[in-house]
């Protein structure tokens, strides 16, 4: 034997045999020919075979060693959450110094086990968590919890930023890297509670109204409730009061804030003559979402404004009536208890009025047409018609008569009077007599002269057969009839006047179907564009000013929807983001906030709105993928002493989607098999077989194990039952144990 070979078996791209000598002796060494990765594969088994020449009957010999090469695992990989940052949610009022949540990492290095110390990174809004002990990874609440505070009030939620580091006791304070910290993101809903009342603005309030009128009145009531969700700060107001019929609230509900103005729809109470209802005092209520909070109330006084809407009362006389005694009696007093009164008529002082023009006594002598006459008291004077005269209607229809008052019994002169009575509540003027009419003037036809009327016979009935015959009389209250003698019986005609009575928008919309009484409204997730519901309303008012309805929709509910403010046609946002599995609080069940209104200006103020809410149930699309879960360590640890078929475990996925559909019913398979180290002298690809048994993927042994101790990575795959088939898949790492590395000692790190 003059030469020796020698060679081994196994990974030929990691190591590479080099022939040497030693102590004179053939000997070989091995070479690495690329980096080795401990979390990758932490052991490798090789066979070092040697073999000598033939002799001289062909015949050689060889002899094989088992060479492990374990590789020593140093600080490389960052650290692995253990308890990521994810997803919570917290109420709010809850106290400063409360739990959150916790997070907890290990050192990424399988080896090596560095202390993890934790930090806050950044905080989205600043200032509301905390992490006081960076050994713990618990995140407290830094302050008081509140919904409404201005840094949460439109967003509703925190978003942390984590970090856990590793920090060795050699280096506690190293710095970071990519391979000594690792990152994530908590994000913290807060959830709002109707924990705020209803608040007024102005909690009294004055206003002046005219009487005898409907309308508004000139203030606006504005009531806030600062719950920042449209659950919690609706806002229900009410009329209380004595009165409260007599007044309405244009609109009586809202969401957060709500501004109205109260309208006066009862005109005949609004009277001033009557002095108690002079001062109306009015009590606004305002009551939150839930009816057994707190309520909150304004006062609203009105004060009413006199308006002249009552005639001046006048004395009345008819026209041609001679010495008849005229309805006013004239009084006066003089402190003086000899006193003798006097009464006459300043015919220069008297003016006479014919249509509101004043009469020419030149062309009309209306003097000494009445007469004064004393009663025995001295004190008193009632009005005559003169016997010689009587005032003609046709010439004068008001006369207002200066009358004087004149004392006779003065040891000095005579002192008079000038006495201007009104005839009203509070004082008197010139006595106004009114000139009431007597029919005595004949009625006089109208170019009547020489005509002539030309009927054909066999004309039919009701046949007009003339122009308009005219006539007038100059009398006021004169009636003229017309006739047609030498045709007994009499005919009558009859003339017929249209009252149009116009339009005012006094009645709001109604729904015509209530949204919140429609049931089966459904839209798939992820569907851009598509008509959900038509709303339709309807307003009794009159005429397209009035009752035009417009259509809109809450800000919330625009983020995923529009309406069609004429049609009320309500469809899905061509941006919209619908996520049926984020629904699965809310039963899958998206709310969508509708209005109708009328009389509405480009800023959506109408005169009136209704509000209602229309229920709408997202369906499922198939867009989420199987989920498998995670595996600490091994995912079963069996002795190479299996038998075929043997079932090692059983391993369930999740899919969001719906449940019990074939969205989520997923079927499992062995996608690859792969030997971190192996005894195993063949093919390890059939060593494990997977079936689907209801929701679980059953692992089981595909032969008898003896000699194929080792750990393997196998992947398993799922894929749901609808399109577009979506799939996932999972790696995990098993072992099976033999005997030998007992007694050399558990290289496996990873248990």
């Amino acid at each position: 034997m003059t030469d020796i070979e020698t060679f081994y078996e196994g990974y030929d791209d990691v190591f590479k045999r080099t022939s040497t000598t030693k102590d004179g002796k053939p000997a070989c060494q091995l070479r690495l020919l690329k980096v080795l990765d401990y979390e990758t594969r932490p052991l490798y088994k090789l066979t070092i075979t040697v073999k000598d020449t033939p002799d001289v009957r062909g015949t050689t010999f060889n002899s094989s060693v088992t060479v492990f090469v374990n590789v020593q695992d140093v600080g490389d990989s960052p650290p692995r959450w253990l308890l990521p940052p994810m997803a919570s949610s917290v109420d709010e009022n809850t106290n400063k110094g409360s739990e959150l949540f916790t997070v907890q990492a290990i050192d990424g290095d399988t080896s090596v086990d560095n202390n993890i110390t934790y930090s806050i990174i950044s905080e989205d809004p600043e200032g509301f968590v905390e992490m006081v002990d960076p050994t713990t990874g618990k995140v407290t609440l830094k302050k008081d919890l509140d919904r409404e505070d201005p840094d949460l009030i439109d967003r509703g939620f925190i978003n942390v930023v984590l970090q856990a580091r590793e920090s060795p006791k050699s280096d506690p304070d190293q710095a970071c890297s990519n391979i000594t910290c690792v990152n994530g993101t908590a994000l913290i809903t807060v959830n709002d509670l109707e924990d705020k009342s209803p608040e007024f603005e102005n909690t009294s309030m004055q206003a002046d109204f005219a009487e005898n009128k409907t309308g508004n009145l000139d203030l606006t009531v504005t009531v806030t409730d600062k719950d920042a969700t449209f659950q919690n700060n609706y806002i229900t107001l009410s009329l209380e009061g004595a009165q409260k019929d007599v007044f309405q609230l244009q609109q009586s509900s809202g969401s957060g804030q709500l501004q109205t103005t109260i309208a006066v729809v009862d005109k005949d109470y609004m009277d001033y003559e009557q002095e108690d209802h002079r001062i109306i005092t009015l009590t606004v209520v305002a009551t939150g979402s839930d009816p057994s909070s707190p309520k909150a109330s304004a006062t609203v006084t009105v004060h009413l404004t006199d308006v002249n809407d009552n005639s001046p009362q006048f004395a009345e006389v008819l026209e041609e009536t001679k010495g008849a005694e005229v309805p006013a009696h004239i009084t006066a007093d003089d402190a003086d208890s000899m006193a003798k009164l006097e009464f006459s008529i300043d015919w220069d002082a008297t003016k006479a009025y014919k249509d509101n023009v004043q009469v020419d006594r030149t062309e009309y002598d209306y003097t000494d047409l009445f007469q004064l006459s004393a009663d025995s008291s001295g004190k008193a004077a009632t009005l005559r018609v003169s016997p010689a005269g009587a005032p003609d209607r046709e010439q004068m229809d008001t006369i207002t008569l200066r009358v004087v008052v004149t004392d006779t019994a003065t040891e000095s002169g005579t002192d008079q009077a000038a006495g201007e009575w009104r005839n009203t509540a509070h004082q008197l003027s010139d006595l106004t007599v009114k000139i009431l009419d007597v029919n005595d003037n004949s009625p006089q036809f109208q170019d009547m002269a020489d005509r002539t009327f030309n009927v054909t016979e066999n004309m039919p009935k009701t046949s007009i057969i003339n122009q308009p015959i005219l006539a007038t009389d100059i009398d006021e209250n004169a009636t003229i009839t017309y006739s047609v003698t030498g045709n007994p019986p009499p005919y009558l005609q009859r003339h017929r006047i249209s009252i149009v009575v116009l339009d005012q928008n006094d009645n709001g919309p109604e729904w015509l179907e209530v949204p919140s009484d429609v049931d089966g409204l459904n839209v798939t997730e992820n569907v851009k564009g598509a008509a959900v519901y038509t709303l339709t309303a309807t307003d009794i008012d009159d005429g397209p000013e009035y009752n035009k309805i417009t259509y809109s929709l809450s800000a919330a509910a625009m983020k995923n929807f529009t309406v069609d403010g004429e049609t009320g046609e309500i469809s899905v946002k061509k941006d919209a983001h619908l996520d049926r599995e984020v629904l699965a609080d809310q039963n899958f069940v998206m709310t969508i906030q509708v209005f109708a209104g009328d009389f509405c200006d480009e800023d959506g103020n109408c005169a009136h709105k209704v509000e209602n809410l229309l229920r709408v149930t997202v369906l499922d699309d198939n867009d989420s993928p199987p989920q498998f879960p995670d595996q600490d360590g091994y995912l079963f640890d069996e002795p190479e002493t299996t038998k075929s078929d043997t079932q090692l475990v059983g391993v369930a996925a999740s899919d969001a989607d719906q449940a019990d559909s074939p969205a989520s019913t997923l079927t499992y398979r062995l996608l690859d098999t792969a030997a971190s180290k192996t005894g195993c002298p063949d093919s390890v690809q059939q060593l494990f077989t997977v079936e689907t048994s209801g929701k679980e993927a059953l692992v089981r042994a595909g032969r008898d194990l003896q000699d194929c101790w080792g750990v393997y990575n196998i992947t398993l795959g799922a894929t749901d039952g609808e399109e577009p088939f979506n799939s996932g898949t999972k790696q995990y790492q098993v072992q099976y144990s033999t005997h030998l590395q007992y007694q050399e000692g558990d290289y496996n790190t990873h248990q």
